[in-house]
């Protein structure tokens, strides 16, 4: 099994990657991989990211935040 975070679709419409960076107090380059998805981070990072995204108009849980990818049985 995989797990990714991913919030490209639920991303706010007008915000950039600079300003949700800014506002997230973290390195654009790693808020534009978690916007694509990434299986790396830390548990501090999902939930801030899960309460930014709140801020931003919607309530999400961590699991909207997270898609995970079932392996394959032999």
């Amino acid at each position: 099994m995989r797990a990714f975070l991913r919030i490209d679709d639920i991303w706010p419409k007008g915000i950039t990657v600079n300003q949700a960076a800014e506002e997230l107090e973290m390195n654009p380059r790693s808020v534009s991989t978690l916007r694509r998805g990434t299986e790396k981070g830390t548990w501090v990072t999902l939930i801030k990211v899960q309460r930014w995204l709140a801020s931003n108009g919607r309530e999400y849980t961590l699991e909207d935040l997270i898609e995970v990818e079932e392996d394959e049985l032999l």
